[in-house]
C-alpha cells in the first residue's frame, strides 16, 4: 500500500493527514479485532508433513505455515465454522521467505449443499505477504480456499476470516448493453470517471457491480452518464 503522504515545510506529516491516517489504522484494526477462523475447524486436501498442518495457519506465527507436497496439484483449504457465521472479510498470507508462490485461486462458500463463489470486487490471483479481500456479508457454515496455480508448493502462514458490521462499501449491481460491467469495463470505468468529483480511483468494476468506497454513488448519476453515452442501463 503507497499512503503517499508528503511533509510540510517543517518535514512533518500535517496533523490532519496525521489524524486521517490515525483513523484509518483504527478503523482497520477494529474491523479485524476478531479472527472468526481461531474457533474454527479448518482442513486441508493434503498436507506435507505433521509440521506443516492447518492448525499453523491460526497459531499466530508467522515463521510456521501450511504447505503440501510437493506433486500437489490444486490443493483446497476449508474453514468449517461451529454454526452460521457471518463473513465479509477474508485475510491470507503467504510465507515470503519461501517466495510468493500462488497464482490464482477461488474463493467458495457453502449455502445448504451447495458451493457458491464469492461475489469479489477484484481478481484472485496472487497472495504475497498479506491479502485483504473485502466482499459483501455472507451467511455460511464453511469457506473454502482453492489454489488453482502457483509456482512450486504454496506455503500458506496465516489465515483469517472477519466480519465488519460498519463497512462502508456501497454494492450496485449493474448490466450494460445486457452485459454485466465486466464485458465493457473499459468504457464504463471511463464514462463514470466523467462524473463530477468521482475519480477512477473511486470506482472499481467487476462481476456485474459498480463498488464504491466510502460513500454511494447515486443511481440516477449513473444511468444518465451512461444513457447519455448510448448505452442501455439496467440497474
Amino acid at each position: 500500500m503507497l499512503l503517499n503522504m508528503p511533509v510540510n515545510k517543517e518535514g512533518r506529516i500535517h496533523p490532519i493527514d496525521s489524524a486521517r491516517i490515525i483513523a484509518f489504522h483504527n478503523q482497520i484494526t477494529s474491523e479485524l479485532k476478531h479472527n472468526l477462523a481461531q474457533k474454527a475447524s479448518i482442513k486441508a486436501s493434503q498436507t506435507r508433513a505433521k509440521a506443516f498442518a492447518p492448525a499453523m495457519l491460526t497459531d499466530g506465527n508467522y515463521d510456521t505455515y501450511w504447505s503440501v507436497a510437493d506433486d500437489c496439484k490444486e490443493p483446497s483449504l476449508t474453514i468449517n465454522f461451529r454454526g452460521k457465521t457471518s463473513i465479509n472479510r477474508l485475510m491470507l498470507q503467504e510465507y515470503i521467505p519461501l517466495g510468493q508462490r500462488v497464482q490464482q485461486f477461488v474463493v467458495t462458500y457453502k449455502q445448504g449443499n451447495e458451493w457458491l463463489p464469492i461475489k469479489l470486487n477484484e481478481e484472485t490471483s496472487t497472495i504475497g505477504y498479506k491479502r485483504l479481500l473485502r466482499f459483501k456479508a455472507i451467511s455460511t457454515q464453511a469457506l473454502r480456499i482453492s489454489f488453482k496455480a502457483s509456482r512450486g508448493p504454496v506455503c500458506i502462514s496465516e489465515i483469517g476470516a472477519y466480519y465488519a458490521p460498519n463497512a462502508q462499501e456501497s454494492y450496485v449491481e449493474l448490466t450494460v448493453n445486457g452485459m454485466s460491467a465486466r464485458c465493457c469495463v473499459r468504457q464504463v470505468r471511463q464514462l463514470l470517471a466523467g462524473i463530477p468529483d468521482i475519480t477512477r480511483t473511486d470506482i472499481t468494476l467487476d462481476s456485474g457491480r459498480i463498488v464504491v468506497y466510502g460513500r454511494h454513488l447515486p443511481l440516477e448519476q449513473i444511468r444518465e452518464v451512461l444513457t447519455a453515452a448510448g448505452y442501455e442501463v439496467a440497474i
